[in-house]
């Protein structure tokens, strides 16, 4: 399972239930953690940071949950920032914000990045090259 960590990957749909189906996936997931996937929506962008038996370690900003590798939708590829590294816009590089989140537009096949600044998240969306890292 070591082809997995510092891996980046979208996960299947693990729970969801309506008055008309139900999808219940969450023995691929740790005991302890099956009722975040109840109660949140996850398809979210997930880096593994680690193993733990015969399940993945996975984090989405602060959050840190436990699956196996079964529940794995996609890899996808590396980001060039992660959550709440410091940024500059390129065309404002007097500015400096941070990365509150990001995804992956299918359709444009690159990350999308949302930014913080001074506090409060921008609706602009950045791409890679509209950004550079502050060390």
């Amino acid at each position: 399972m070591n082809e997995f960590l510092n891996k980046w990957f979208l996960l299947d749909l693990l729970f969801y239930k309506d008055e008309f189906q139900e999808i219940n996936k969450l023995d691929l997931v740790h005991p302890l953690d099956t009722e975040v996937f109840k109660s949140n929506p996850m398809n979210k962008l997930y880096e593994c940071i680690g193993i733990e038996g015969d399940f993945l370690v996975i984090k989405h900003k602060a959050n840190s949950f436990r699956i196996k590798k079964e529940a794995i939708k996609q890899l996808m590829p590396n980001p060039k920032f992660k959550w709440g590294e410091k940024v500059i816009q390129i065309s404002k590089p007097e500015i400096e914000s941070h990365i509150d989140d990001f995804f992956w537009h299918y359709k444009n096949g690159e990350y999308l990045y949302n930014l913080i600044v001074n506090g409060k998240r921008k609706s602009n969306r950045y791409n890679e090259s509209d950004l550079e890292k502050v060390e």
